[in-house]
């Protein structure tokens, strides 16, 4: 149940919703193909933005997660468990 909530509320999902609306609206709307290719191509930038975005995130947190083991195990060997 939690990744189906992750992807209704992540920010690529509702941006995607939202621009095919937008396309699907301007095409009933008899709006051009150059418009509506227009419209395509601010949305595929928006996604590809935010993935690139997501992508970086991920790897800070993953980066910093190493650091903090790092710095344990760097505390842990400095220790000395054998003092009374």
């Amino acid at each position: 149940m939690q990744p189906i909530k992750d992807l209704f509320s992540s920010k690529k999902f509702i941006a995607l919703v939202f621009g095919l609306c937008a396309i699907v609206a301007s095409g009933l709307l008899g709006i051009g193909v150059e418009a509506l290719i227009s419209e395509a191509g601010v949305i595929s930038a928006y996604l590809a933005s935010q993935g690139i975005s997501d992508a970086g995130k991920e790897k800070a947190k993953l980066e910093n997660m190493a650091n903090s083991l790092n710095r344990i195990n760097q505390d842990a060997e400095y220790t000395d468990f054998d003092q009374p």
